[in-house]
């Protein structure tokens, strides 16, 4: 008689089981398949404005620092590293000529970031500190670890790696 009480249940836990394996499984399957497989894949880089023959700017969704980085490197890209003045003006100005600039109140997703250590920014991109530095104010000292570049005025800004920002990407280096 325990034997059958046993068996039922285990029988009536398994039941159980099957039926949120099956409701896990239908959620998995409402998620949108990217590349022709169900697994989760990062956001493609797609609404953008290709400028300078090495950026694109996305502007179809806003994402956190690190699925900016993983939709720049799904792309064959990575986060745009901004290491002296002249690649700072050109991207200041393709900003202005890609028609997006009304849309980009916040700022844009670069590869800074001083998560590797906190008192020295530098390029995850190519892991170079920075040489040249274009922050707001200079002097602040901030617990956001990710820097944006705002696309109206060009001056940088520590933000929150998590909140969602629109993104800049590079083409790699061969």
């Amino acid at each position: 008689m325990k034997l059958i009480g046993l068996v039922i249940l285990f029988l009536l836990c398994a039941a159980t089981w099957a039926d949120e394996v099956i409701e896990e499984v239908d959620v998995l399957q409402n998620i949108p398949d990217l590349n022709g497989s169900n697994d989760l894949q990062p956001l493609p880089i797609s609404l953008s404005y290709e400028f300078n023959n090495r950026y694109i700017l996305s502007v179809a969704f806003k994402v956190n620092w690190f699925e900016a980085s993983a939709a720049c490197a799904l792309a064959g890209y990575t986060l745009a590293a901004i290491p002296t003045q002249s690649v700072q003006n050109r991207i200041y100005n393709g900003f202005g000529k890609s028609g997006f600039r009304s849309v980009l109140t916040e700022p844009v997703w670069t590869s800074g970031t001083n998560q590797a250590n906190n008192f020295q920014w530098s390029w995850f991109a190519t892991g170079k500190p920075f040489s040249y530095r274009n922050f707001l104010d200079p002097a602040a000292i901030s617990t956001y670890r990710c820097m944006g570049v705002n696309a109206k005025t060009g001056y940088w800004s520590a933000e929150d790696c998590n909140a969602k920002r629109y993104f800049l990407c590079e083409k790699r280096c061969p």
